[in-house]
């Protein structure tokens, strides 16, 4: 017989019992509705753009902010803002919405599990739908740059912003942001995470998506805490709006430098200093 339990550091129930259980007793009609990671997605989107835009109407008025601003010469005008609304709001009133809504109409309400997921399960499966959207986004990225049709008729509408900022992360064509949505929502599905971290993938995926459009380089983007230069962000992703033919991954640097595509990221002058 045992004499000393082993297994005491080892939780009886999962750590977000708690408050799963919480959201599960009160919130549990609309969470597992399916219209709720629709609005979890454009609600996520609208609330990190929102604090981005305040700091580029702002400009070099807020010099702490602007400070570090990669491309600190170039200002986004309301022009700018207009037509990239624009775009967006018909993007999703002529093409995602009308899918939105055929999978309201057509998909049954999700099964909510009683049991949280382990900080383990939801860390691991997190981890897996990063790394596997940023794998599968670098190879239609790659594709849609090599291939001129593709590039002319797609994923162009994008680069037309030279200096990006937040709300022209989805500045582009409706294809493109249904193959975003299809890479985000397909490999939870495939692997059976949690709805719990499905949720918290899409939130966070949104965020570094919107991180990376900014224009801003700031000590605490995630690719200056990030160690080893394996986080690409911000600065990548800005040098690959200056030169289209490098730095296709989304987050990561492994694929870029592995195929010769990786190219040294525009950082802030302040940074750079």
């Amino acid at each position: 017989e045992q004499l000393v339990n082993m297994d005491w550091w080892i939780p009886s129930r999962p750590l977000l019992q708690t408050p799963w259980g919480y959201l599960r007793a009160n919130y549990g009609s609309v969470l597992a509705s399916s219209y709720f990671p629709i609005c979890l997605g454009i609600g996520s989107y609208i609330a990190f753009c929102v604090p981005f835009t305040v700091f580029d109407v702002a400009g070099k008025k807020w010099q702490w902010i602007h400070k570090y601003k990669i491309q600190d010469h170039v200002e986004v005008t309301a022009l700018q803002l207009k037509a990239v609304l624009t775009h967006s709001l018909w993007a999703h009133a002529l093409y995602i919405l009308p899918i939105s809504m055929v999978q309201i109409l057509l998909t049954k309400p999700i099964e909510l599990p009683e049991e949280a997921p382990t900080l383990l399960e939801l860390g691991f499966h997190w981890a897996v739908c990063f790394l596997v959207f940023d794998s599968e986004y670098y190879f239609w990225h790659v594709v849609h740059h090599k291939i001129p049709f593709l590039y002319k008729h797609v994923h162009s509408v994008h680069h037309q912003l030279r200096a990006p900022f937040s709300w022209g992360t989805q500045y582009v064509h409706p294809l493109e942001l249904f193959a975003t949505a299809v890479f985000t929502i397909s490999t939870p599905m495939i692997i059976g995470s949690h709805p719990l971290t499905t949720w918290i993938w899409m939130v966070t995926g949104v965020y570094v998506g919107v991180e990376n459009h900014t224009g801003y380089d700031f000590p605490w983007s995630l690719s200056n805490i990030v160690p080893f230069g394996i986080y690409g962000g911000t600065a990548h992703h800005d040098m690959h709006h200056m030169k289209p033919l490098t730095n296709f991954q989304p987050y990561f640097t492994y694929w870029d430098k592995l195929f010769g595509s990786a190219h040294p990221p525009l950082k802030s002058k302040r940074l750079s200093n």
